[in-house]
């Protein structure tokens, strides 16, 4: 399922800059598809406007063909992690993953079992009794993982999904990502300011700067042939690259 966003226009403020200035890009049926800038760039706001949480003032999103730009957040079948976790805390894990799937009317019965196959897809089988506040930061994202998946969305969308973490957990849950990507095959974006995790991860690149699409392709393309010189100083030289 391709995502397609043609002139996304979004401002906050009358007299300030536009948040999101006119991007347009392509991201590749079932690949991981990277939004890279610095802070302020627009990459979230992008991704919220994919998403349907946000209304852009000008532009289109298609996601697999169909222009959703009007389609309720509910209706577009994506997934949205955050950096936040946005668990219940006063539900158990399991209730957590439940929750989603219990509010569109699956039984309970079905909605248990769904949760426990994904628990233990997130290597979580020990933990579905277990608070939010039980555990540590890198589980606490695999049972967001777990409740976004729960509801079969038909596009993965990542929010600075590993952005609170510290660095080793980051690598471990980077690494755990791209195997849930091969088992699924979901066609997911992740938003980042961080440039070795975007270059291990993804296999598609979109480089914001100022709200503006500055360069995309692969991560090949981009370190060989920068766009500009702007873009030649915003890419460091980044050692790790996505595992074959």
């Amino acid at each position: 399922m391709s995502v397609v966003v043609e002139d996304l226009r979004r401002r906050f403020t009358e007299d300030g800059p536009p948040a999101v200035a006119g991007v347009s890009f392509t991201a590749p049926t079932g690949a991981i598809t990277a939004i890279l800038g610095p802070s302020g760039a627009g990459k979230s706001t992008v991704l919220r406007l994919i998403a349907g949480l946000e209304e852009p003032d000008a532009g289109r999103v298609i996601l697999h063909g169909d222009d959703v730009t009007d389609t309720p957040v509910q209706k577009r079948g994506v997934g949205f992690v955050f950096q936040g976790y946005a668990l219940f805390g006063h539900l158990s894990v399991r209730e957590n993953v439940v929750f989603g799937l219990r509010v569109r009317g699956v039984p309970r019965t079905e909605a248990v079992a769904r949760a426990n196959e994904l628990l233990h897809r997130v290597q979580l089988d020990g933990f579905a009794d277990r608070r939010p506040s039980e555990l540590s930061g890198g589980p606490r994202q695999r049972v967001a993982f777990a409740r976004t998946l729960a509801v079969n969305p038909r596009v993965l969308l990542l929010d600075e999904p590993f952005g609170a973490l510290d660095a080793g957990v980051r690598l471990e849950l980077g690494e755990w990502l791209l195997r849930l990507h091969d088992e699924t095959g979901l066609t997911t974006l992740l938003v980042t300011h961080d440039q070795p995790e975007a270059f291990a991860l993804a296999e598609h690149l979109v480089v914001l700067l100022d709200g503006k699409v500055a360069q995309a392709g692969t991560p090949a393309e981009l370190r060989a042939h920068p766009a500009d010189g702007r873009l030649e100083a915003f890419l460091r030289v980044v050692s790790r690259t996505r595992p074959s």
